[in-house]
């Protein structure tokens, strides 16, 4: 018996979610995440993205590169891998710089 009403208020309380839910309609709509309206604008925009990314993450791998340079304590690998963050950090931001100056020199070229 304990069974039985015990599986009647389960289907009741399930009946009822799916009256609940059918009386509680939620329109969802999707937007595009990406809002230009041109393919030179979404350059631009991945552009300057990776830039501003660049340009935040530079600051914080040079001090990685030098706290491992001077807590290196001798140790020849500690010493060789600071060199080596700091050396592949200034060509990473070169990299971003000399690609930013392409494209601008890009969309002067063609008049955008």
């Amino acid at each position: 018996m304990k069974k039985k009403l015990l599986s009647f208020l389960i289907f009741l309380f399930l009946q009822g979610g799916v009256i609940f839910a059918r009386a509680t309609t939620i329109t969802v709509r999707f937007r595009s995440p990406i809002t230009a309206t041109s393919f030179e604008e979404m350059v631009i925009r991945i552009g300057n993205w990776v830039f501003t990314l660049a340009i935040g993450i530079t600051p914080i791998m040079v001090l990685v590169g030098a706290y491992m340079l001077v807590t290196g304590g001798g140790d020849p690998r500690k010493i060789a891998l600071g060199k080596k963050i700091l050396l592949f950090t200034l060509i990473g931001f070169c990299l971003v710089m000399i690609t930013r100056g392409i494209i601008e020199l890009v969309k002067i070229i063609l008049g955008i």
